[in-house]
């Protein structure tokens, strides 16, 4: 059971460097209190115990009833401290490995989480994967700030590299944030095109591939370089490295024989249904069979933009024509509809003037 003293002084030493942002003021009890909230007795064995550390200034020594304290801040020691136990809970609470990855993908990238939680001894709080179960983001959030914050600010980010994975825009998108932040990013390479699937500025990056399982072998040793932990015995691993080389060789008769030209990454729509019912409430506030009907025309919408790029669009031109309009119109999916429509519409003219 944690000491409650420790605990309380923890929660001042917090408050006195927080409302000090200049280090020129002195606080009483009832300031403490004011941004605390702790009982009298808890307070003052609280700063008793920090006075103890060595953490804090007493201006004077006389007691201000019912604390035995009168005036205090913290000193260099004090602001020491508070610098190191933020620094403690953002290390503690940092995103360990991203995986940037197409949910076509998903048999694969199964695999690999598990080998990583195994081979690292690692929490599935450790590891983001959004398309997998456990590993997804937490309900209720702003999914774009935090798929930012975790793509600039985890420790690794791996890349995993499919014929699918290079034709979804977000996740070149992650590949490109996190190559520009210049931070730790591993592509995995997991299908028997291997290197030639690398463009732009990943053709600089050294590349793995899972399909030879040395190289996955590699990968555990990397990222536990990466993480500054030790793995676990090889011998205690080694079956799952083989399984995902397995898999990944697996499923090479089913990549090739997908139409390149409709192969788009669909998980981006995992979160729709949400999107469109926060959004219809918002714009029919009052009006139930309005955003009954709402709800039908944007899930309507939703089915197009799954079905991907037209044949006769490059996936150059399909590539910016969708990242405008889902810029442009991010919770609202018919409006992305009209405006790829028109985008595709132009695009034909011109091809016929």
């Amino acid at each position: 059971m944690a000491n409650p003293i420790k605990k309380n002084a923890v929660i001042i030493l917090k408050a006195l460097f927080e409302n000090n942002p200049n280090q020129n003021l002195m606080f009483d009890g009832n300031d403490i209190f004011e941004f605390t909230k702790l009982g009298i007795l808890d307070t003052n064995d609280a700063v008793d115990f920090l006075d103890s550390q060595g953490l804090l200034n007493r201006h004077n020594y006389l007691g201000t009833a019912p604390y035995n304290f009168g005036h205090i801040s913290l000193n260099s020691q004090g602001n020491y401290e508070y610098h190191e136990l933020t620094d403690n809970q953002n290390n503690e609470t940092q995103m360990k490995i991203f995986i940037s990855h197409s949910h076509n993908d998903l048999e694969v990238v199964k695999e690999l989480v598990e080998l990583l939680r195994i081979s690292l001894n690692l929490k599935t709080i450790d590891i983001r994967c959004t398309s997998l179960d456990g590993y997804r983001l937490p309900a209720g959030i702003s999914t774009d700030t935090q798929l930012k914050t975790e793509i600039h600010e985890s420790e690794v980010l791996i890349g995993v590299i499919s014929p699918a994975s290079i034709n979804s825009y977000y996740v070149l998108f992650e590949l490109g944030a996190r190559w520009g932040a210049n931070k730790p990013l591993i592509p995995l390479i997991i299908n028997i095109k291997g290197a030639e699937l690398l463009t732009g500025p990943l053709k600089g990056i050294n590349a793995l591939n899972a399909l030879e399982e040395a190289q996955v072998f590699q990968l555990i040793t990397d990222v536990s370089d990466y993480l500054n932990i030790s793995s676990e015995k090889p011998s205690s691993y080694q079956h799952l490295v083989k399984k995902l080389s397995n898999v990944c060789n697996g499923t090479q008769v089913k990549i090739e024989a997908e139409d390149d030209s409709n192969s788009f990454d669909v998980s981006e729509y995992d979160d729709a249904d949400n999107i469109i019912k926060e959004h219809c409430k918002l714009e029919w506030p009052n009006d139930f069979h309005m955003q009954v009907s709402c709800i039908q025309e944007q899930q309507k919408a939703v089915s197009i933009l799954k079905q991907g790029k037209p044949k006769d669009i490059s996936e150059n031109d399909f590539f910016i024509i969708r990242k405008k309009a889902s810029e442009e119109w991010p919770d609202d999916f018919h409006m992305r509809v009209a405006v790829e429509k028109e985008q595709f519409d132009a695009i034909r003219k011109l091809k016929r003037l």
